[in-house]
């Protein structure tokens, strides 16, 4: 199982989950994939690529369903997208966060077959956005 972070959460926290040894799954992130020169690449874009290799999307984007041609994109590439709390928090935080809620993140990844979303809450919740 790969996790992706797309550029709206930028490189720190996932370098610092490549970091650990034997973390439950792989990280991929924006810049990484696509390089640094590809910021303003279209969503739709790098959307198709990450549904096509089967990779589950971590954004802090919440907009994902509230723009009709994101949705579409989601639906139409049958991504897996996870909206992370934490946009205006702090780096370590957000990191907390995701660290306490993967278990479950995992575990909805596996049981849920895509197009899926869903938002993981500051108080450790996680609950799907209707698409």
């Amino acid at each position: 199982m790969t996790f992706f972070f797309d550029r709206c959460v930028g490189a720190q926290i996932p370098r610092a989950l490549q970091a650990f040894e034997r973390f439950p799954v792989d990280v991929r992130f924006h810049q990484q994939v696509f390089g640094s020169d590809r910021a303003a690449m279209a969503d739709d874009d790098w959307m198709e690529y990450v549904a096509q290799q089967g990779w589950i999307t971590l954004t802090q984007d919440y907009r994902f369903h509230r723009v009709p041609a994101t949705l579409e994109a989601v639906r139409q590439h049958g991504a897996a997208v996870f909206y992370l709390w934490g946009a205006n928090a702090l780096a370590w935080e957000t990191t907390g966060l995701l660290l306490w809620t993967l278990p479950r993140m995992i575990e909805r990844a596996r049981d849920t077959a895509p197009p899926y979303v869903y938002r993981v809450e500051k108080s450790a919740s996680i609950r799907a956005v209707s698409i």
